[in-house]
């Protein structure tokens, strides 16, 4: 399993590349879960960092209004990221999802190598979205190349809160079916690895877990070391 560290600014970049994170995440967390961050900061980050290094930037919980999401989407990907992520938070039906994906993939399609990875909530229940699982469903075959699930609710509550590690698994197995890969996050904390890596999470994404002071915190290369010596995976 691989760690995405999500990060707001440069210096916090620099610190997640030096300790080896697999994926640098961009986002603005004071906007959200999946919070967009200003389109200089992505450029700035992007340039600081070294080609190698696999970086994503998110457009936002977005309404369903596809095409100004591709909109936005086509701005990002632009920008010379890896991942442009996109928050299904208004597409209420597989159809519309569907439809989302498609028009965000028409965007992005002049960019090389840029993938989406359409997010999906855990919460879906108590938040009246479309489920992680349906969304999985709605985008096969639509060029999404992954999904991420994280909360939209941000109060103390974790992804294993809203969804039992059953339906975890069985999201994970109908994403690798449909050849997506899977990313879980949402209020992940350095406890709940064993629980993912036993679920088959192809990547975990973490913030207020290696922050001081929670999400809207800041970077502690200490904690980033910790969760990815529990991974396994090499320190700086």
């Amino acid at each position: 399993m691989k760690l995405m560290i999500s990060v707001v600014n440069k210096q916090e970049a620099l610190i997640a590349q030096e300790a080896h994170a697999d994926l640098i995440d961009i986002k603005n967390p004071a906007e959200g879960s999946l919070g967009a961050q200003n389109p200089m900061v992505i450029k700035e980050i992007v340039a600081a960092l070294d080609p190698a290094v696999l970086v994503s930037a998110t457009v936002g919980d977005v309404p369903y209004l596809p095409c100004t999401v591709a909109q936005a989407a086509y701005a990002v990907a632009g920008l010379g990221v890896t991942y442009v992520k996109v928050g299904f938070k208004g597409a209420r039906t597989g159809a519309e999802a569907r439809s989302m994906a498609q028009e965000i993939e028409r965007a992005i399609a002049p960019f090389a190598g840029v993938m989406l990875i359409a997010a999906g909530h855990a919460d879906f229940r108590e938040r009246g979205t479309l489920s992680p699982l349906d969304l999985v469903h709605a985008v096969r075959g639509t060029g999404v190349s992954g999904v991420l699930v994280d909360t939209l609710s941000k109060d103390g509550r974790n992804l294993f809160d809203f969804m039992s590690d059953q339906e975890l698994t069985q999201l994970v197995t109908s994403a690798h079916d449909c050849d997506l890969l899977c990313a879980l996050a949402g209020s992940i904390e350095i406890q709940h690895v064993g629980r993912l890596l036993d679920i088959g999470a192809d990547v975990s994404g973490v913030r207020g877990a290696i922050c001081s002071g929670g999400r809207t915190g800041t970077l502690v290369p200490a904690k980033i070391e910790a969760f990815l010596s529990v991974l396994g995976s090499p320190v700086a």
